[in-house]
């Protein structure tokens, strides 16, 4: 009578592809290395991983 635990979710992949993106150009961006990138394209990975994480959290919880 448990519970099924591993239900597909649609917003898992986006939100780590993005996190990661966004993780990367920060970084590269950091060490020189894609300098030409503006500020403005990492602050809209990052908007867009807070709006995809929280669209995530919502599905979770979710009761059916």
């Amino acid at each position: 009578m448990s519970k099924s635990t591993g239900r597909l979710s649609l917003w898992r992949f986006p939100f780590w592809l993005v996190f990661g993106t966004g993780l990367i150009i920060y970084s590269l961006r950091g060490l020189g290395i894609v300098s030409f990138l503006p500020g403005g394209v990492i602050l809209g990975l990052l908007a867009i991983a807070i709006v995809l994480g929280i669209l995530y959290g919502v599905d979770q919880t979710r009761r059916f």
